[in-house]
């Protein structure tokens, strides 16, 4: 500062100086011309004239001088000011970027020419856990991966060549806090050229939750082909010129098995082994999706066995334009014959649900015409007041609605009314407030049914003070359970006569399926295999297609045995309950790895059908409960008898089950276990606790004349 004021004066001084120089210097010479020329002896005069002449000069000058050093003063003072606002405006900038660099979270790093590190921000620590006093001045490949290092010096090698050119890295850095390592992603870029800057700059920030969901999106990707490849239900997608664009394997092996030949990406799927009929109705399929449509049809096929197939088309765009569909076909043909079974249960189902809701109807209006009365009694005047409705019950006037205790008295039934009383008292004495049933006889001699249900009042003293409650005629409540009763047995008849039957229907189809269909899958098991065994073609595929058919009928047999099996199990017939009984167990045990361990001392002897049915039942519902719920490691069933009654216990050791779930639970399989032990005039009880198993335990009466035959 000192030295631009210096340098103004300077200035200033100069000019006024040169200007006082020649001023002077112009009037000595003109007035020496001017005295020659006028020859004029005025000395004097001419010196007094330079003199005030020459004064003018110095005092311009000095003004001059003033007026300049002020301008250049006033120059400067607005020169330093524009300078000291630069630099604030340059300080703030380097704090700012320097504040961001330092807090941002990518790595910003400076390295020489050499690859060695000259800065780098403080996220590399929170990232990767390295100091910076553990990498700056050291090789930049001290915080890479080992398989990057080769890859890294190259690029380096790459940006000393072409300086100015920004490379785009994705990189593995060590976190030396877990021993692996974290991927980066950003861009490199040499500009050691660059006085400013003098390095090769990075800019790295961490993909690493990126790169764990590619390769997840990878590893979806490739389960999701699995799947696709591995199921059962066919899938593919065509062109709007039917052409095949893409299908998974149980396509290929369907096409195969129908044409004798592969498809492949390209070929016309309108000209496969399909049936002219149903090639039609695809193309119809293929059009309405080509037109946009998304939608599923149901096929039903009749040969060469009765099937139902849910066909979905689902149209595939290009922006706006569809450019094909993608079709998926589901065999739906178990659930479709379940849901035919299950329609007709639901049927028998409706019919038992609206005479029961008749029934219903029936009580409600029974109910409807109930009437609930209010009393009160003090035990200090001992005088009960009743409302009118208490009144209309009694028979009496409302008018009479203040009532001594003896009177109440004398309204309950002689066979009612020491019960009556001893409740009364043993709920006083403690305090448990008493409800219960009993008959009035009225004044006119008609008897009616009763419930009360009461409360205590008490004083300022917590003393019991009296009684308050509600009166309840149920006369016609009563009556109306004898009815219901009566409708319940008639119900249960009809339920035992229903079950019947449906066994029966089972054995007869089962039988129908063994003899018929087994019979006839048997002889064509035979046709194949004289036919593979006399034709004389060694063409691999006609014998590998022969030997298919004869797997795929042997399957068949097998289901179909399975199916006669569990509709009705021979074994009952053949060789006895007990024997079926452990016979169920093993293959339980067999089909769901658990042990199954049977126990029964009992001779095997002939049982009455419907009680074996029952027992049978009731075992193959109970394990097939544990499969699905319990999680059980091992099972125990045993079977015993005394002289009155079979009793049959199924014990798992699975999670089990809660009381309050036992009591509350109201599944079909137990109520149906229940109500079948019943009409045996049975019982079935289920206890349990959690994480302790479960055990169902049936109990039958043994009456010999009826359920067992010698």
């Amino acid at each position: 500062m000192q030295f631009k004021i210096t340098q103004s004066k300077r200035t200033a001084l100069l000019i006024s100086s040169f200007y006082c120089f020649f001023g002077v210097i112009w009037i000595v010479l003109s007035d020496d011309l001017l005295m020659r020329e006028q020859e004029i002896n005025t000395n004097q005069f001419i010196n007094m004239e330079m003199l005030a002449d020459i004064i003018f000069v110095i005092c311009s000058a000095i003004l001059i001088f003033l007026l300049i050093y002020s301008a250049n003063k006033t120059h400067t003072k607005n020169l330093q000011s524009q300078f000291e606002a630069q630099q604030k405006i340059l300080e703030k900038s380097e704090k700012l970027y320097r504040a961001m660099v330092e807090n941002t979270e990518d790595i910003v790093s400076l390295i020489d020419k050499d690859g060695n590190v000259m800065y780098v921000n403080s996220a590399l620590e929170k990232l990767t856990g390295f100091t910076l006093d553990e990498v700056i001045g050291k090789p930049a490949n001290t915080v890479m991966w080992p398989d990057q290092i080769e890859t890294s010096n190259a690029v380096v090698k790459k940006l000393l060549n072409n300086p100015g050119v920004v490379y785009q890295r994705t990189n593995k850095f060590l976190d030396k806090r877990t021993g692996g390592y974290i991927w980066v992603q950003g861009s490199v870029v040499n500009l050691l050229q660059d006085e400013s800057v003098g390095a090769i700059v990075s800019n790295y920030r961490d993909v690493s939750a990126k790169k764990l969901i590619e390769q997840k999106n990878i590893f979806n990707h490739s389960n999701l082909k699995a799947l696709i490849n591995n199921t059962n239900d066919l899938m593919w997608s065509v062109d709007t010129n039917f052409k095949l664009i893409t299908c998974n394997k149980a396509f290929k092996n369907v096409i195969l098995f129908l044409s004798g030949k592969g498809i492949e990406r390209g070929d016309n799927v309108l000209e496969t082994g399909f049936s002219a009929e149903k090639l039609n109705n695809f193309k119809i399929y293929y059009e309405r999706a080509f037109a946009g449509q998304a939608f599923t049809v149901v096929e039903h096929d009749q040969h060469p066995q009765e099937s139902w197939s849910e066909v979905s088309f689902y149209p595939i765009y290009n922006e706006t334009v569809v450019v094909g569909t993608a079709c998926f076909v589901k065999n739906i043909t178990e659930s479709k014959l379940s849901e035919i079974k299950l329609n007709r249960f639901n049927q028998q189902l409706i019919d038992i649900k609206n005479k029961l809701e008749l029934n219903e109807f029936k009580l409600k209006q029974a109910q409807a015409i109930a009437h609930v009365g209010s009393w009160e009694v003090d035990f200090a005047t001992e005088i009960t007041l009743w409302s009118e409705e208490t009144c209309r019950i009694y028979g009496i006037s409302p008018k009479e609605n203040k009532q001594s205790y003896e009177v109440w008295k004398s309204f309950i039934h002689p066979d009612d009314l020491q019960n009556a009383l001893k409740i009364i008292k043993e709920s006083t004495d403690t305090l448990h407030p008493p409800h219960f049933y009993y008959r009035i006889k009225r004044k006119d001699g008609s008897i009616r049914h009763i419930y009360s249900q009461t409360q205590f009042n008490f004083d300022a003293a917590g003393e019991v003070s009296g009684l308050h409650g509600v009166t309840h005629d149920v006369t016609e409540q009563k009556l109306a359970e004898q009815e219901i009763l009566e409708k319940n047995n008639q119900l249960r008849d009809l339920s035992n006569h229903l079950q019947k039957i449906r066994e029966e229907e089972r054995a007869f189809i089962a039988r129908e399926i063994h003899d018929e269909l087994g019979q006839q899958l048997t002889a064509l098991r035979l046709d194949i295999d004289w036919i593979r065994r006399k034709q004389n073609n060694t063409d691999s595929a006609v014998v590998l297609k022969l030997q298919e058919m004869l797997d795929f009928n042997d399957n068949l047999i097998v289901k179909v045995r399975k199916i006669s099996s569990d509709l009705r199990p021979p074994i009952i017939d053949d060789l006895g309950l007990i024997a079926a009984l452990e016979w169920i167990c093993e293959d339980f045990e067999k089909k769901a790895d658990i042990p199954c361990n049977f126990i029964s001392d009992i001779k095997e002897r002939k049982f009455e059908e419907n009680f074996s049915i029952t027992t049978y039942r009731i075992l193959q519902e109970s394990l097939t409960n544990i499969l699905r719920h319990a999680q059980a490691k091992s099972v125990t069933v045993s079977v015993t008898e005394n002289e009155k009654d079979w009793f049959l216990e199924v014990c798992d050791n699975g999670k089990g089950v809660s009381a309050e779930r036992i009591k509350n639970g109201k599944t079909l399989g137990v109520l149906g276990m229940k109500e079948r032990a019943a009409l045996l005039g049975g019982e079935l009880i289920i206890t349990g606790a959690e994480n302790k198993g479960t055990t169902v335990k049936l109990i039958l009466p043994l009456t010999k004349s009826k359920h067992t035959k010698n």
